[in-house]
């Protein structure tokens, strides 16, 4: 299965930390297109809330 499969990780959970800046946001934004409900850890909470409403616009889940 290539990496690209929108679908490639429906059903699993994963924690980022650092999420909500740079490389981690990439890589946050990176597993909710492929299918991971992911939570977002970072040092400002603006930040992480602001990351937050963009996978949640995006159709993403991010819980809270």
């Amino acid at each position: 299965m290539p990496m690209t499969s929108p679908n490639l990780l429906d059903g699993r959970g994963v924690v980022v930390s650092g999420g909500s800046r740079g490389i981690g946001r990439a890589v946050t934004e990176l597993l909710c297109d492929l299918g991971a409900g992911v939570v977002v850890n970072g040092r400002d909470a603006d930040a992480v809330e602001e990351t937050v409403a963009a996978i949640t616009a995006s159709g993403g889940e991010s819980p809270r």
